[in-house]
């Protein structure tokens, strides 16, 4: 098994949203948070593509992994069970 993180943290005024793809999963991350994404593949080496598309959308591309945690307080959760909410 092959696993490799990423953390994102945000630097900005303003709350961004993070997409991680090809799941679609969204996270919103107000000024001052941050957030690991842990890419996983039995068969492969996971690797990140990071997009910025304006100053609060992000998308960041997962290739080559079979399934995606996140970090949250030091414990792995699987991305299906992590919801954040969103300033709107």
């Amino acid at each position: 098994m092959t696993t490799v993180s990423i953390r994102i943290h945000n630097l900005k005024e303003q709350t961004i949203e993070l997409q991680v793809d090809p799941w679609a999963g969204i996270y919103s991350l107000r000024k001052g948070e941050s957030i690991e994404i842990v890419a996983e593949s039995e068969t492969s080496f996971p690797t990140f593509s990071l997009v910025e598309h304006d100053d609060a959308f992000t998308v960041l591309q997962i290739e080559h992994s079979d399934e995606y945690y996140l970090v949250v307080n030091g414990t792995r959760v699987h991305y299906s069970q992590y919801v954040t909410e969103s300033d709107d």
